[in-house]
């Protein structure tokens, strides 16, 4: 029995390390340990979303703990921004090398902030009134569990000073984590006035944020 337990120790220690030098055996292999099948995460949602068909319409929360619907922010061409707290390239997105990171993380050298991007290539401020940036924490600072409200509100406020004027940051709860929700760390997905999907940017096999999202965001001007 002693053998058996040290094996066992051995072989979980083995796959961690693994897991952790290879993101995507992460994602395929060991986080349904912790979130089961996507359909058992919430069977009455439609996730992820598609391409070409209406957004799932999620129950989020604000920084006030308020629940609200996705659509309600039908009618304006909506960037969702997805997030997980400790995420360096997230960090980095939300303006981390003005304000500084966040807990202890180091923003991703190689990137700056969505907004400078944006402006640099559509030439105009993100401050138009046709955008709405709307960043969605599914993630708190442990990677693993979905944040609280307390964890939303700090990131709101240390983030808040960077990032484009009238960005509605939004959390979502346990319900939302999944395979598909972590593979979605980060990127940003462009949902039109018909609050329809157009463009999902950011892990392969995503598009590109750089190729496809910020030219369509270009071409929309």
């Amino acid at each position: 029995m002693r053998y058996v337990a040290f094996f066992a120790v051995f072989a979980m220690s083995m796959l961690g390390g693994i897991a952790y030098l290879n993101p995507k055996i992460m994602r395929a292999y060991m986080l349904p340990w912790f979130y089961g099948p996507v359909s058992e995460v919430n069977p009455t949602l439609d996730w992820p979303a598609k391409i070409d068909q209406p957004y799932p319409n999620l129950e989020l929360y604000d920084t006030d703990g308020k629940s609200l619907r996705l659509s309600d922010f039908r009618g304006q061409v909506l960037i969702l921004h997805s997030v997980g707290m400790s995420c360096k390239a997230c960090q980095a997105f939300s303006g981390g090398h003005e304000v500084g990171g966040l807990g202890g993380t180091v923003p991703l050298q190689k990137l700056k902030s969505f907004k400078s991007y944006f402006k640099k290539w559509t030439n105009t401020e993100f401050e138009d009134s046709r955008f709405k940036l709307v960043q969605i924490i599914f993630y708190g600072p442990d990677a693993i569990a979905a944040p609280t409200l307390e964890e939303a509100q700090q990131w709101a406020e240390h983030f808040g000073p960077a990032l484009p004027k009238g960005t509605k940051i939004l959390f979502a709860d346990s319900s939302m984590l999944s395979r598909d929700t972590r593979g979605m760390i980060p990127c940003f997905q462009l949902v039109d006035q018909n609050f329809i999907l157009r463009c999902d940017a950011g892990n392969e096999p995503r598009s590109d944020v750089f190729e496809d999202l910020l030219p369509l965001l270009k071409r929309a001007l």
